[in-house]
């Protein structure tokens, strides 16, 4: 099931969120920067859920960075990484 959802509803949609389920979030480029570190926060931190994250435009390194940033643990997720070999 396929769903758009605002911005401002992404905290409610998070906490709403069932274990052992697959995810997948599509995010406007010009909102991605805000609505990326909400599902992160919320699904890393406050859920604590593991995971796979599938990056395509960002490069491992840079993401554990910008993870450790902003206080998100990256112990309990798998990272696929899609863009080092390109950049």
């Amino acid at each position: 099931m396929r769903k758009k959802v605002k911005e401002n509803r992404i905290n409610e949609v998070v906490k709403n969120l069932k274990p052992n389920k697959v995810v997948l979030f599509i995010i406007d480029p010009r909102k991605y920067h805000s609505v990326h570190l909400k599902i992160l926060k919320g699904v890393i931190k406050t859920k604590k859920f593991s995971g796979i994250y599938i990056t395509v435009n960002k490069p491992y390194d840079a993401l554990i960075k910008y993870l450790k940033e902003n206080n998100i643990p990256a112990d309990n997720i798998f990272f696929i990484d899609a863009i080092s070999k390109s950049v």
